[in-house]
């Protein structure tokens, strides 16, 4: 089964961030194929387990294994995982991700509530700001940054 990715970033129309920024339930960034990058973990302040959900189209790697899509668990990646896209368009997808404990599923993403705000910082890195739920969102679940390397 082939799963069909979105081409370009998703809004969730139901939040703005702090500053009235756009909130994205997924993003899309080309870092081109066969390149690598770096996602490093700044911040938690959640009670709940979070991470980062990464896909393409292609073939990631961390760590020698290799999958089109990967969870990267704050509490257990090192504080900057290095990710290289194998395969593919080159294009990234990601999302923030949690574990409530509830026993939904491995983890939960997208709620209406949930969302990401992007800053855009030197050399092309990104700061992700992500909440993942309730009406009152902080932005500060996780924090986390997308850079080439």
């Amino acid at each position: 089964m082939t799963m069909s990715l979105p081409s370009a970033p998703v809004v969730n129309s139901a939040l703005m961030g702090p500053e009235g920024e756009v909130v994205l339930m997924l993003d899309v960034v080309s870092v081109g194929s066969g390149a690598g990058f770096n996602i490093t973990f700044e911040q938690v302040a959640s009670e709940w387990r979070q991470g980062v959900w990464l896909g393409t189209d292609g073939i990631l790697q961390v760590d020698g294994a290799r999958s089109p899509h990967i969870v990267l668990w704050q509490d257990i990646a090192p504080a900057s995982t290095h990710v290289r896209l194998l395969e593919g368009s080159g294009d990234l997808r990601l999302y923030n991700v949690w574990d409530s404990g509830r026993g939904i599923k491995d983890h939960e993403s997208q709620s209406a509530t949930s969302g990401m705000v992007v800053e855009t910082l030197e050399r092309g890195s990104r700061r992700y700001r992500c909440n993942d739920i309730g009406y009152d969102p902080s932005f500060q679940k996780l924090v986390f940054t997308l850079s080439a390397g």
